[in-house]
């Protein structure tokens, strides 16, 4: 990962950046879709691996849900706020940045602010593996990413299944959290992050 660092006047110099991320090895596979068709990619995946019961229940009774890893847990939400997820996406690091926001990378030819999430659960983080993707989140817009260390599957999760958050996760995290499953896999609230303001980067500074 490469760091920028700031002017004499302490401003970021974001043509610089832009450089530095135009001259990466940033590959995408959804890069050439537009937001419809990443979207019915979603749905294609979520068809196909959900297993579907005899009487199917209703839309409104159900999620679905990208599932994902950061570190050994297991992580999923859901795919209504996620716009797309980039693969091999190199980033550069701000100077003076929250401990977890992890760094901007080029969003074809727009920069993009990526979180860690780990901290808010007590995870410990690690240097982004090849596995590593980032989850762009955002309902109206594309608002920033999010750093998974694997993201592994869409499936549906109905409503009724979903019980409260445990006492024990960090106080930090239980607020992005709409619940968890009966397999132990948390969900993130979607609207709780994009609600946020803290993982809003002052891309003008």
């Amino acid at each position: 990962m490469s760091e920028i660092k700031r002017r004499p006047d302490g401003s970021i110099d974001w043509e610089a950046i832009k450089s530095m991320l135009s001259a990466a090895d940033f590959i995408s596979e959804s890069d050439q879709l537009d937001h419809e068709q990443r979207r019915a990619i979603l749905e294609a995946r979520a068809h196909r691996l959900a297993q579907v019961p005899e009487q199917a229940p209703d839309t409104e009774q159900v999620l679905q849900i990208l599932y994902l890893q950061l570190g050994n847990e297991t992580f999923a939400i859901e795919t209504k706020y996620v716009v797309e997820v980039l693969n091999k996406c190199s980033t550069v690091r701000l100077p003076d940045a929250p401990a977890f926001v992890v760094g901007v990378t080029n969003l074809r030819g727009e920069i993009l602010a990526v979180m860690d999430l780990k901290g808010l659960f007590e995870i410990k983080s690690a240097e982004p593996g090849n596995t590593s993707q980032v989850i762009v989140l955002g309902l109206e817009q594309v608002e920033f990413g999010v750093l998974a260390d694997e993201v592994t599957e869409v499936a549906m999760e109905t409503i009724k299944a979903v019980m409260p958050v445990p006492r024990s996760i960090a106080e930090s995290g239980r607020r992005f959290l709409k619940g968890v499953t009966a397999n132990a896999t948390l969900i993130l609230d979607g609207k709780s992050l994009l609600d946020c303001a803290d993982f809003f980067v002052d891309l003008d500074g």
